[in-house]
């Protein structure tokens, strides 16, 4: 059975291959045995493949940041869905690993996830939308358009357990989605929250704690089997 009370994690800003190793040998063998995670942190300037991704596709990538793109960076291959993607400082990332119970299960979970996304946006005045063709939140215009994208989504589900999860642009960084087809998309504008809600203090810590509650009441109400949030059990690690 699965414990309903969650373990909400901040780690800061960490190497993303630091997460994933922690996630393989310490959340989701956790979650194989009932407990589950809503994990958020950070990370330095890195481009990771999905597992659409040829290896041509990936070389190509990595020699056009190569020349044109002066900051460090890290490329990392990895098992999730999607194509190739950018994260970096001032981005939310949100890492839910927990036990699903059924296919049914799984669906209603990645509802979730995004639903408190856009609760999160309509909290602050954010206008924004689903879209589930080119996938992610997208932010919308008065009569329903959308125009740049506010948060991505990758998971995959192993034996069960969901894995990877979303990535939430906060804060405006020098990021190089000019230079290649963020998540598969040509030409394809980021929008940042702090850009376009009222409150400017807020913080990618800040909106994870608020995250981590919104979360929590959208699986008491839309899906009472998945686990819940406790957002007291704030750890740092």
């Amino acid at each position: 059975m699965n414990d309903k009370h969650a373990q909400v994690w901040w780690l800061g800003q960490r190497d993303h291959q630091d997460v994933r190793s922690l996630v393989e040998r310490y959340y989701i063998p956790s979650a194989k045995n009932g407990s589950s995670h809503l994990i958020f942190c950070e990370h330095p300037p890195t481009v990771t493949f999905g597992k659409n991704m040829s290896d041509a596709s990936m070389e190509d990538i990595r020699k056009r940041l190569s020349a044109s793109w002066k900051e460090d960076i890290d490329f990392q291959t990895s098992d999730r869905g999607g194509k190739a993607t950018y994260y970096g400082p001032g981005y939310l990332m949100i890492y839910p690993i927990l036990q699903l119970e059924n296919k049914r299960g799984v669906k209603a979970f990645i509802r979730v996830c995004l639903d408190a996304i856009l609760a999160l946006c309509f909290k602050h005045s954010v206008d924004a939308c689903y879209d589930e063709c080119f996938q992610g939140i997208w932010l919308q215009d008065k009569r329903g358009h959308k125009k740049k994208k506010l948060a991505s989504i990758g998971f995959r589900i192993r034996d069960g357990i969901s894995d990877y999860g979303l990535c939430v642009y906060i804060e405006k960084n020098s990021a190089p989605f000019g230079l290649f087809p963020a998540c598969g998309v040509e030409s394809q504008e980021i929008a940042c929250f702090k850009e376009y809600c009222f409150d400017t203090s807020v913080t990618t810590y800040s909106l994870a704690m608020q995250y981590a509650e919104i979360f929590k009441y959208n699986h008491e109400v839309l899906f009472s089997c998945c686990p819940v949030v406790e957002s007291k059990n704030i750890i740092s690690a």
